[in-house]
């Protein structure tokens, strides 16, 4: 913040609080309207090519789209069967692995576990407790994935395996972010390909 404020030039005065009357206007503004408002105007703005799956708001918001998203992956691989339904019984399972992973690797994530953060750290695990951040980046390094992070239709906030070279290739998960406790899953939505039908069939096979 200080780099950031060296370029202007400026003073800090203390004003007393009750002769602070600008900070009083400020406070009677409608700002959680305001905020309402302009959340209502982008927040469910998504990427055309992209379709949302709504997953429930609160402490278990992320985690949840986080299994979904590993869900559909291992179905993918082979691991799951095309006839099992994803049910939230998975998500504490990933909680508590992140988690620990976490807690046991403090330093890459930027922790530095105390006597003050220790007990915060250790709730992580218990249901229902909003997750930080550093649980994204922890997902990512644990299966070498990336994940967007969508608060628009604009570019996308992108966290990504802290070791490149493990990227799994096209292996992306895709997060649409509604607040600070609830998230929902994008899918990927194939464009409609037109397939005219005088062109030779050996030139569409690969679509």
């Amino acid at each position: 913040t200080a780099e950031e404020m060296a370029c202007f030039d400026y003073k800090i005065c203390y004003i007393p609080g009750k002769d602070n009357f600008y900070a009083d206007i400020m406070s009677r503004l409608k700002y959680d309207q305001m905020i309402d408002k302009a959340t209502k105007n982008h927040a469910d703005k998504i990427p055309a090519c992209m379709s949302v799956i709504e997953i429930p708001g609160g402490g278990d918001s992320l985690i949840h789209a986080l299994s979904l998203i590993l869900f559909e992956w291992k179905r993918q691989e082979g691991k799951i069967s095309n006839y099992e339904i994803f049910n939230t019984d998975y998500n504490q399972p990933l909680r508590e692995k992140l988690q620990k992973h976490i807690y046991n690797n403090p330093e890459r994530y930027g922790i530095t576990l105390n006597k003050e953060n220790r007990r915060e750290w250790q709730s992580y695990a218990l249901q229902g407790v909003t997750l930080r951040d550093e649980f994204i980046q922890c997902f990512v390094n644990l299966y070498k994935c990336e994940i967007e992070l969508y608060f628009s239709n604009t570019s996308p906030v992108i966290f990504q395996c802290d070791d490149h070279k493990k990227i799994q290739q096209g292996k992306i998960g895709r997060l649409q972010i509604k607040g600070g406790t609830h998230f929902n899953v994008l899918k990927n939505v194939k464009p409609l390909v037109k397939i005219d039908k005088m062109v030779p069939h050996s030139l569409f096979e690969n679509l």
